[in-house]
């Protein structure tokens, strides 16, 4: 408990100290993201995710991020309502960060998903919310998304 105590007051009171010069990148240039859906394995349902693509030195971090950083937060809305489903984690990564932290998550691409019932509206949004890091630097970053369930391609998920 105080082991993650520290990490948090470390992620959110130092990171930005050290790294002064943090507001000067474009956090969404490094790390984007978009709303895609999938094929469930039951047939009444679909697969809704958000898909991060991250430039190179960049990583976002997993539901228990370790030593350091901040779980990626993703809130799924459908028709304006809060859609209550548990995230779907693919297995992680470890990094190791300034030396002697150890850290967990997510480079280059993933998906975080969520299953949902096909029937319902085809109107969606995510609040989306993470800490992204490279070697030197770490930037909070945010994203407000929507998509209409009708003019998504579906995407092959069964790699995540």
């Amino acid at each position: 408990m105080i082991k993650n105590v520290a990490s948090v007051i470390f992620s959110i009171c130092i990171l930005p100290i050290s790294f002064g010069f943090a507001a000067e990148v474009d956090v969404k240039k490094a790390i984007r993201a978009e709303i895609v859906v999938g094929e469930a394995g039951v047939a009444e349902n679909l697969l809704l995710g958000v898909h991060f693509a991250m430039d190179p030195e960049w990583h976002i971090y997993y539901k228990e991020p370790g030593d350091s950083g901040l779980p990626t937060k993703i809130s799924f809305m459908r028709g304006g309502e809060k859609i209550e489903s548990e995230l779907k984690w693919p297995k992680h990564q470890t990094f190791t960060q300034n030396g002697n932290l150890t850290t967990n998550g997510y480079a280059k691409e993933v998906v975080l998903f969520t299953e949902i019932p096909k029937n319902g509206s085809n109107e969606i949004s995510a609040e989306v919310k993470w800490l992204g890091c490279s070697h030197d630097l770490c930037v909070p970053g945010r994203a407000s998304l929507s998509a209409d369930l009708n003019l998504l391609k579906p995407t092959d998920l069964s790699e995540w």
